[in-house]
């Protein structure tokens, strides 16, 4: 579906510890102004991408901003981790074992990212890793078919989401609403 949005990817560049990675990030949104920004999946962990770790942080303290309004952060995969590990939950390896390509059922709450979507509805996963709650700073709001492993979250009042599945990949039939229903939200 053609959302008419103009996107830019910007390579999470290797970083020497001493670089100030909050100023690269107000520096990149003076440049290209954005409404909304993801944070991708990866490679690797959260922890080695000190950019994505700050855009997480950032978010979480109300920082991500532009021209006074908060700019809607979405974490995929990787970025999802990133802002839950941010937030205190850990990342533990999955009980239920990997899963590498596998489209699967989802249960979601309805709101946000799910508005009008079929409940469960069928994602594609690919992940070793899974969050693990234990504070509330976010809301749990999307899990797997077994109803035990988190699948989504977003904060109680930021517009901050997050998603351990692909909804880019063809595995997603609906994958391209769950994107909109993001880039909709202010």
């Amino acid at each position: 579906s053609n959302m008419g949005k103009d996107v830019r990817i910007i390579e999470g560049i290797p970083l020497e510890k001493t670089i100030n990675t909050e100023k690269i990030i107000r520096k990149w949104i003076e440049m290209y102004n954005p409404s909304h920004i993801i944070i991708g999946p990866g490679p690797s962990v959260p922890n080695n991408s000190k950019i994505s770790m700050q855009l997480a942080k950032m978010a979480l303290e109300g920082k991500l901003q532009n021209n006074n309004l908060h700019i809607p952060l979405l974490g995929l995969c990787l970025g999802h981790q990133a802002i839950g590990l941010v937030a205190g939950w850990e990342l533990i390896e999955s009980p239920l074992g990997a899963v590498h390509g596998k489209p699967s059922q989802f249960i979601h709450d309805g709101k946000g990212l799910y508005q009008n979507l079929p409940n469960p509805i069928t994602l594609m996963r690919y992940n070793s890793l899974i969050l693990s709650p234990n504070n509330d700073k976010l809301i749990s709001t999307c899990w797997d078919e077994s109803n035990t492993l988190l699948m989504g979250f977003r904060h109680p009042n930021l517009p901050i989401y997050g998603i351990q599945f692909h909804p880019e990949s063809v595995g997603s039939p609906m994958g391209d609403h769950i994107l909109l229903n993001f880039v909709n939200k202010k």
